[in-house]
């Protein structure tokens, strides 16, 4: 089964009822069927065969009822046009961040963090963790790991500070503007697509990296053999 964090949630409550919803999904996903679908929030779509996998970082969608609410882990089937259903509460929830937040956010090993919607002041360190930057969120500081099996997902907002992810982790940035500089440093997944930095793009010695439609004002260093959008 699929693995994820609901990130939207409308309709019937922690009761049940009829709910349309939104997961983020924290690991790679076999489809349980064929079709196509929206899988990013910058819009990247996916036309999917029966052995087709969807990416950690991308988003299903489910229309039934749970009794899972915004922030918490589930378990479930991902069709091949992104469509969620089975969902299974794991009982697990990532620490939510939304409205003003003015503090340091520290995401440990195993530790899920969500910060959506949000006016983010302070520096955000993963180590180790799951962090999810969504919704339109301005951060104020910077973005950094230096932990082995980080994942950190940036979709859409503005994030003033320079982000900095160096090991083996994964970076995706996608739909978002960067005002300091983005360095990805023997990372086991780098990808920026639909992204505006305005400072520098450096990425050194990933095993996978993905570039697509990005706007970089700054010094760009990548890898040749980069994968690129077409």
């Amino acid at each position: 089964m699929a693995k994820g964090i609901i990130t939207i949630k409308s309709g019937g409550g922690s009761s049940g009822g009829t709910n349309s919803g939104r997961i983020l999904l924290t690991e790679t996903a076999t489809t349980t069927g064929t079709g196509s679908g929206t899988i990013g929030g910058d819009g990247t779509s996916l036309t999917a065969t029966t052995t087709a996998t969807i990416p950690a970082g991308s988003y299903a969608t489910f229309t039934e009822a749970t009794t899972a609410n915004v922030g918490d882990l589930v378990d479930f089937n991902v069709d091949g046009s992104s469509i969620a259903s089975g969902l299974k509460p794991s009982g697990k929830s990532a620490t939510l961040y939304t409205g003003t937040v003015a503090d340091n956010i520290l995401v440990g090993s195993g530790e899920f963090a969500i910060v959506s919607a949000a006016n983010f002041d302070g520096k955000i360190t993963v180590s180790g963790g799951f962090l999810a930057v969504i919704d339109n969120t301005k951060s104020e500081g910077k973005i950094e790991s230096t932990t082995a099996n980080s994942f950190v997902f940036v979709d859409g907002g503005t994030t003033e500070g320079k982000i900095e992810v160096i090991g083996a982790s994964t970076l995706m940035l996608q739909g978002c503007v960067i005002e300091g500089k983005v360095t990805s440093t023997g990372n086991k997944l780098a990808s920026v697509s639909n992204c505006i930095i305005r400072g520098k793009l450096e990425i050194t010695s990933p095993i996978d990296c993905f570039l697509c439609k990005n706007t970089v004002e700054g010094k760009t260093t990548t890898p040749s053999n980069c994968r690129s959008c077409s």
